[in-house]
């Protein structure tokens, strides 16, 4: 799973089916909009190429159908967070590329043609992206670009440079679905220390948020993300920012999830405080018994939820091997 903030909101906001199809409606090229039915846009099983994308980037694969067509067109959505735009981003792609297509056809025997994949890549980082856009860009020599070029295999992706779009023009192209336009600007200035500011602009949208059905989940997942980048109060900040733009049945709303939020939070701050006092026992007890206990077995026991750590130390009471404990 993504281990960032960047990666955790990403995901959380683009998994609604009205963001991604607001994203894709406001950045794609309208040519390739016009031939897609996003109204019936659908999100694909995730392709995760191996662990360093797994940890570093968030990714999510959506299909669309094409107007008058039989195969969908596949969008491969990646958020890339990071402050230095990624060179060698395209070579990722291009793996990924050729999960999608060997997935497709396990599934689609008798296809007689692959479906078109678009990669499209949100950035959202401190730099200006300058970084090649083609996998033919990263090749060389470069003075055998015109005679290898048609034989070399080649991808490219669609991006979209939050940093480079002004907010008053983010909102004019993202329209009025509140989620969408507040997720891509909490992405956007999510480093910023003027974030709640920003979102006070926008402070219709937060009303109309909260009055819509899945609205208080998605603020909670905003406040999240703007108490994890940070560090935060957001309950101060909301009484500070937010509160005076809003009426009083929306600031009552606010509050009390508000309050759920500040409570989860706390829940989840005993959770980990609980995880890691067992998985320290765990690891104290396992090292008296059999000696040094492994990296990876150590690396296991620290990232294990805490019902497996109260098993594996029901378990070490009888086990006669390390192995035996976490078998």
């Amino acid at each position: 799973m993504p281990n960032t903030p960047h990666d955790r909101f990403a995901r959380r906001a683009f998994a609604d089916l009205e963001v991604a199809r607001a994203h894709f409606r406001a950045f794609l090229p309208r040519a390739l909009v016009e031939r897609i039915d996003l109204a019936r846009l659908r999100r694909e099983a995730d392709v995760h190429v191996d662990e360093r994308m797994r940890e570093r980037r968030s990714d999510l694969l959506f299909s669309t159908p094409v107007h008058g067509g039989d195969a969908p067109l596949l969008v491969h959505l990646l958020f890339e967070h990071k402050s230095t735009p990624d060179r060698w981003l395209p070579h990722d792609l291009s793996r990924s590329a050729v999960r999608i297509h060997e997935g497709w056809r396990g599934r689609h025997r008798r296809a007689r043609e692959l479906p078109w994949i678009v990669p499209v890549v949100l950035y959202a980082g401190a730099r200006p992206f300058r970084t090649p856009r083609r996998l033919s860009a990263l090749c060389g020599p470069r003075d055998l670009a015109d005679a290898a070029a048609p034989f070399a295999p080649e991808i490219g992706y669609h991006l979209t440079d939050l940093s480079a779009i002004d907010d008053d023009l983010l909102r004019a192209r993202v329209g009025d679905a509140a989620f969408a336009a507040l997720a891509h600007l909490a992405l956007k200035h999510a480093r910023a220390d003027d974030l709640f500011d920003r979102i006070v602009r926008w402070a219709d949208l937060v009303r109309a948020l909260l009055r819509s059905p899945t609205g208080l989940a998605a603020i909670e997942a905003l406040l999240s993300y703007g108490f994890e980048v940070s560090g935060e109060d957001a309950g101060e900040r909301f009484d500070e920012k937010l509160a005076p733009v809003l009426d009083a049945p929306e600031r009552e709303t606010m509050r009390t999830t508000m309050r759920t939020f500040a409570e989860a939070r706390r829940e989840e701050g005993r959770e980990v405080g609980r995880r890691h006092e067992a998985a320290d026992n765990l690891l104290r007890l396992m090292q008296r018994r059999f000696g040094d206990v492994p990296h990876d077995v150590a690396a296991r026991i620290e990232a294990a939820p805490l019902d497996d750590l109260h098993r594996w130390l029901d378990r070490l009471l009888d086990a006669g091997r390390l192995e035996d404990v976490v078998s």
